[in-house]
């Protein structure tokens, strides 16, 4: 009998798996193919997990030195087939890839194109946002993705969702940390209906447009920069470089944007994109630049400086949150402080405790709603769900909406029943849709809709743009 030539191909593969270096006993094992791990979830009918990782990112970074190795996601990605892709070689030749750890580099390299090609149907040259989480059906179509940062709780929060869509049997408790990631993305994550939910979380917020610069480069750049023949010139080449610049991970480059902008504030000009732009694209390293413009007179760019830190979401930051929010007197910027500082202070009980606080009995309704809008940050669920819970029997309706929003963000089933409750009682046409979006994204629903609440109650007019 003849076999078929892609039979062989995975009896090959298979064949290969054997003789790869052993994989850690702490770390997810990952396949050697794209192929054959889908020939393998069809037999065994296990979802496919992809990770998408990139050199230069100290979140892809963290992700494979902590996140992989984490005991529980280690222990569940027994029940997926797991892929790892980079287009990075790290000279293990036919070794074990210092990155991935049981895999060559050429394993992981295909895979990488194969995900291109067949998960997000683009060309080997586009751009594709990493890091990337991904998970297919047996049958190689999408159940969800998320783009950029993820934590480990929402990582297993993931895994069992993934694996639950093929096996509802699967028993699973999941640690108090373990939530839905703001950017879940159910089905194909090149539709473009369910993206771009609330935004802020933690690091990646880029693609691989702008990468960083090597010491050398660095080095370089701002050689040239220096001597420019002129202001006008220094500045334009220093634009030029800017979006390598605030994505290099080098205390030069940093000490290089700070004075840069902090010229800029001393001649008048206020530099909020610039502050914008790094609030989207720098590593948490950047946040001593925005934490910089916190006490600015203007308050734009206060705010900007604000949300920069709450999408940075660096820890060190909170100190110098919470000292501007002893201070701050205009509503905008205390509002949008108190979702830096959930954001800042995650796992933080006094951080957390003063979120929660604020959510349920603040006396303004404006803060209470930027708080309840916070609380997708925070990881004590029971504390939050209690709070949103009674804030859907506020007789405040932007509160109400606040509610369904981080209900729906969250993917809080367990309130499924409560947000029913509300939807039947409310009076509020335009709140009730708002809260009939948080059932429909309870449903795996995409979550469009439900941002109007920033815009309609919370009164955001700056963009989180790190999804």
């Amino acid at each position: 009998m003849q076999i078929p030539p892609r039979t062989v191909a995975y009896v090959f593969l298979f064949s290969l798996f054997a003789i790869l270096p052993a994989a850690r006993a702490d770390a997810i094992v990952w396949d050697a193919s794209f192929d054959a791990a889908l020939a393998k979830a069809k037999a065994e009918n296990k979802p496919i997990f992809i990770a998408v990782n990139m050199d230069g990112e100290p979140v892809c970074e963290e992700l494979v030195k902590r996140h992989y190795r984490d005991e529980r996601i280690v222990k569940l990605s027994g029940s997926t087939i797991n892929l790892f892709a980079s287009r990075f070689s790290h000279k293990g030749g036919d070794k074990a890839c210092a990155r991935a750890g049981n895999i060559p580099c050429r394993s992981h390299q295909q895979v990488e194109r194969d995900v291109r090609r067949d998960v997000f149907n683009i060309a080997p040259g586009e751009p594709v946002n990493a890091p990337n989480h991904i998970w297919l059906n047996p049958d190689g179509s999408v159940i969800l993705s998320v783009p950029f940062m993820i934590t480990t709780g929402q990582l297993e929060w993931c895994m069992v969702e993934a694996i639950r869509k093929v096996d509802p049997t699967f028993e699973w408790n999941l640690r108090a940390s373990a939530r839905a990631p703001r950017r879940l993305i159910y089905g194909d994550p090149r539709e473009k209906e369910q993206d771009k939910a609330g935004s802020g979380e933690r690091g990646g917020g880029r693609s691989t447009e702008a990468e960083p610069l090597d010491k050398k480069e660095l080095d370089e750049v701002l050689d040239a920069v220096k001597k420019g023949s002129g202001r006008g010139d220094r500045g334009n080449t220093a634009r030029q470089y800017f979006p390598s610049l605030i994505v290099t991970d080098d205390k030069k480059a940093i000490d290089f944007v700070e004075s840069w902008i902090t010229s800029r504030w001393a001649s008048g000009r206020p530099g909020e994109r610039l502050l914008h732009e790094i609030g989207r694209t720098s590593p948490p390293s950047f946040w001593e630049v925005a934490a910089a413009a916190l006490s600015h007179s203007d308050l734009a760019v206060r705010n900007e400086a604000i949300v920069a830190l709450e999408q940075l979401a660096e820890p060190k930051s909170l100190k110098a949150l919470l000292k501007q929010k002893s201070s701050e007197k205009e509503d905008a910027a205390a509002a949008n402080l108190i979702r830096a500082i959930a954001s800042v202070g995650r796992g933080k009980k006094s951080a957390e405790s003063l979120v929660l606080k604020t959510a349920a009995k603040d006396k303004k309704h404006f803060m209470r709603i930027h708080a309840i809008i916070g609380l997708v940050y925070i990881e004590d669920r029971e504390k939050v769900n209690d709070v949103l819970v009674k804030s859907l029997g506020s007789d405040n309706p932007g509160i109400r909406a606040a509610a369904a929003y981080s209900i729906a963000i969250r993917r809080e089933h367990d309130l499924r029943d409560a947000l029913a409750v509300a939807i039947n009682a409310e009076k509020d046409l335009t709140c009730k849709t708002y809260l009939g979006a948080a059932a429909a994204a309870l449903r795996g629903g995409g979550l469009r809709l439900i941002e109007g609440v920033l815009r309609e109650y919370a009164l955001d007019d700056i963009v989180r743009d790190r999804e």
